[in-house]
């Protein structure tokens, strides 16, 4: 009885770890374990992603896709089996999963940014050493570059790279600048000394003008040479610089400051005399001699120019506000005034009144006859055609006064006769008066 109990257990033996190795599958006990189904994909997905990692042959949004699936599953069935104390090992392997991902990917991505840093530098180097490059395009590109140096900064403070990319960049942009201003300052010589050069031969208002244009830019792009260090200057473009600096201070100072103030005194005047009847051109000439003076006062950087530059402030504003109110239409009126006449001639006078108000040209309130004789113009034939005489005239009609003039003709009939009535001419408006609308309060005034 005892052999045969001891054979019993013998098989047992054997067979529990045969069991074991075949991975009998066992059903869930609910609340205590999952089934062995669910623990053997638990483990196989663990196995799985931990020899990606070992080999890094992965890619992050693939693995972290996994490790979520994963971690999803591990939380449910802790969710379901409580007292299964092997999930809270799960919990630890995908933790330790997820910092090595995160590791490797900020890892990947400093290299990647270090090498894009290294990239960026290598093409502006050789883009700065080509004979000619667009300097706004190569800026951009620096501050591209500095803006990836700044997320590695951020990332990761401690690189031994940041220094060195600071110096390559601060070098790199130094160049930029250095090559800019030897351009501008390039263009600027070549505008410049044709105007310096014709100024020297035959010194004129409108040269002066535009070397007082240029003298501005000129001590920007003067000042900004002057800071260069003395490796990035070129030696013949500094002495081009400096004979305009020279002809600056001295030649043009001592010719073209008594020429400029003669020229502003003149737009000044011209304007205070014209403005009236010709706002608009007058604004122009204020805003040009404006200009001028201030232009030469920045040049000199004195206050020689500031009375000029007040009076001629105070006229613009003057201007502006006389066009806003209509000035213009107002001073086309009030300078409509009838000539006086030459002497009364009532015939005539009353003619040309029946004529103009049979025409439409309203009431005749007033005739000014400007010739005392009659001028006779002769055919081809040198016959007497017709005989004039220039007049003016007032006609009030619809509440407006109007100012006429024009030729009162009478056509020859024959037998030293000529037509009872008339005619009118203009040499601008045929057989029609000039007509301009005046102010009504003028009807009287005579010039």
């Amino acid at each position: 009885m005892k052999a045969g109990r001891f054979f019993i257990l013998f098989v047992l033996f054997l067979h529990i770890p045969l069991m074991q190795h075949a991975q009998i599958k066992m059903e869930a006990i609910p609340g205590v374990r999952p089934s062995s189904e669910d623990i053997n994909d638990v483990n196989k997905r663990i196995e799985t992603i931990q020899s990606k990692l070992a080999s890094r042959d992965y890619r992050f949004t693939a693995i972290e896709q996994e490790i979520t699936y994963l971690d999803e599953k591990v939380q449910k069935l802790k969710t379901a089996y409580k007292r299964y104390k092997k999930a809270a090992g799960w919990e630890e392997e995908i933790a330790k999963m997820r910092e090595e991902v995160a590791a490797v990917k900020k890892e990947t991505e400093l290299y990647h940014l270090v090498k894009d840093i290294e990239t960026r530098i290598a093409n502006l180097n050789q883009r700065i050493s080509a004979p000619s490059y667009s300097f706004e395009n190569a800026e951009k590109d620096v501050k591209a570059a500095h803006n990836k140096l700044v997320s590695l900064q951020e990332k990761e403070p401690t690189s031994d790279k940041i220094s060195g990319f600071e110096t390559e960049l601060a070098e790199i942009a130094a160049t930029i600048h250095a090559d800019n201003v030897h351009h501008e300052v390039d263009l600027l010589l070549k505008k410049i000394n044709p105007y310096i050069e014709s100024f020297n031969a035959e010194p004129t208002n409108t040269r002066a003008s535009a070397l007082i244009e240029l003298s501005g830019e000129f001590k920007e792009k003067y000042a900004a040479y002057s800071t260069l260090s003395a490796e990035k200057q070129n030696e013949s473009i500094l002495a081009s610089i400096n004979d305009v600096n020279t002809f600056y201070e001295t030649t043009f100072a001592s010719k073209a400051v008594p020429m400029v103030s003669e020229e502003v005194s003149n737009k000044l005047k011209e304007a205070k005399e014209n403005y009236l009847l010709d706002p608009k051109d007058q604004l122009k000439n204020t805003i040009r001699g404006l200009e001028l003076a201030e232009n030469m006062k920045a040049y000199l950087g004195t206050t020689q120019f500031d009375a000029q530059i007040a009076e001629l402030t105070e006229l613009k504003t003057t201007i502006d506000a006389y066009i806003a109110d209509g000035g213009v239409e107002k001073a086309k009126l009030e300078a409509q005034i009838m000539n006086k006449p030459v002497g009364r001639f009532p015939s005539e006078e009353a003619t040309i009144k029946k004529l103009l108000e049979s025409r439409d040209y309203g009431t005749v309130v007033a005739v000014s006859m400007q010739d005392a004789t009659w001028s006779t113009t002769l055919n081809d034939f040198g016959r007497p055609d017709y005989k004039s005489k220039w007049f003016n005239a007032i006609c009030q009609k619809d509440g407006k006064c109007y100012l006429l003039s024009g030729s009162f003709r009478k056509s020859y009939e024959g037998n030293g006769k000529y037509n009872a009535g008339g005619f009118f001419y203009h040499p601008l408006k045929g057989y029609y008066p000039m007509k301009n609308e005046m102010n009504c309060d003028n009807i009287n005034k005579r010039k």
